[in-house]
């Protein structure tokens, strides 16, 4: 499409005198680059929050806006409570590897005298940071919440980077890189030698750990592979000065290292996120389903039927009383404990599915 977009606003006055004035009607048509961004975000979620809105009504609101927006930012209630700076660590692996330049890219930022490529890295920048604090302030936070502020920080590093491709390389960064670099694969390397004397299991993959608690054994095949892949980016930083090469091996790795990760990793997250395998094992039409002190949206996809989550066993002991047949999720500790509660003693309750750490039980009265 050739031509930019353009907004004309038709506007009329009647003539004579009136009893108030009407040069101004009201209308401001903005300047670039306001002007193409202005009411993008209206006109691509107006359409599908109104459809929500007329099919569920005032639940929809209740819960979708209400509940996981403000209740969720202005309170601790869903338990994802973190530090004031734990979304710092996010933004810089989800901008990695281009995070190397990051020192570089910020210091080029100044307040913009009217040229549009300074705009846009002012503008680019603050808005990634103004994001960031937004988050860091949220009372109940998630690492995923951090990734709003990647897209914005990716195009500050573009334009420095594209101010540097016809440049010959200036040392200071790339012996910034190379160090950079060098420290990753190092540490990556011999993550397994330290990592399990530093943190637990528990401690690096929360609650839904795997059964193992040998730290050093479940990490050392993905730490390793991206030790090698750090490694062996450093070696066009070494031998050559290009900035095109340089740009081109850090694309390599960017690309790579995420699929090193699912690849090598994905038996450790399927045993720890075995949601495909006890969802199929939930019969849909044979009563209703909880699980335990978690939220399972991914649980819900599976067994197609709704999933509730329950606080605490005694909540969930009395929905269980309460039903003729259903289905619960929960850790093995917690059917331990809750297999032995005296109020269930005349209810059936059979393991018909465990993965991992997690069972699936079905009970009748």
């Amino acid at each position: 499409m050739s031509g930019e977009l353009k907004i004309s606003i038709g506007q009329h006055s009647d003539k004579g005198r009136k009893e108030s004035n009407q040069d101004f009607h009201g209308a401001l048509i903005p300047q670039e680059p306001l002007l193409s961004l202005k009411g993008i975000a209206i006109v691509l979620a107006s359409p599908w929050f109104l459809a929500m809105t007329v099919r569920h009504g005032g639940e929809f609101v209740r819960e979708a806006i209400w509940q996981q927006n403000v209740g969720r930012y202005a309170t601790a209630a869903f338990g994802h409570r973190s530090g004031m700076f734990a979304l710092v660590p996010p933004v810089l692996i989800g901008l990695f590897p281009w995070v190397l330049f990051l020192p570089q890219t910020l210091a080029r930022v100044t307040r913009p005298r009217g040229r549009p490529r300074e705009v846009l890295r002012a503008g680019m920048s603050t808005g990634a940071l103004v994001a960031l604090v937004f988050y860091s302030l949220s009372s109940s936070k998630l690492a995923s919440y951090s990734l709003v502020c990647v897209p914005a920080l990716a195009i500050v590093v573009g334009l420095w980077l594209d101010e540097q491709l016809d440049r010959p390389s200036e040392p200071r960064p790339r012996l910034q890189v190379l160090a950079v670099l060098g420290v990753l694969a190092t540490a990556l390397l011999s993550a397994p030698l330290w990592l399990g004397k530093v943190v637990s299991a528990r401690q690096l993959f929360g609650a839904m750990r795997p059964q193992s608690a040998d730290v050093s054994g479940l990490v050392a095949p993905v730490t390793i592979a991206l030790g090698c892949l750090m490694a062996c980016a450093l070696v066009p930083f070494a031998l050559t000065r290009r900035v095109k090469t340089h740009i081109a091996a850090l694309a390599c790795v960017g690309a790579l290292a995420p699929v090193f990760v699912l690849a090598i990793a994905r038996p450790l997250l399927h045993e720890m996120y075995p949601w495909d395998i006890l969802g199929r094992a939930i019969a849909p039409g044979h009563g209703r389903a909880w699980v335990l002190a978690r939220r399972a949206p991914s649980l819900t996809f599976y067994s197609q039927q709704q999933v509730t989550t329950v606080p605490d066993r005694a909540t969930l002991a009395e929905h269980i009383v309460r039903e003729p047949e259903g289905w619960i999720a929960l850790t093995r500790d917690d059917w331990t404990v809750l297999s032995e509660t005296p109020a269930l003693k005349n209810v059936r309750m059979v393991v018909v599915a465990e993965h991992g750490r997690i069972l699936v039980v079905h009970f009748m009265s």
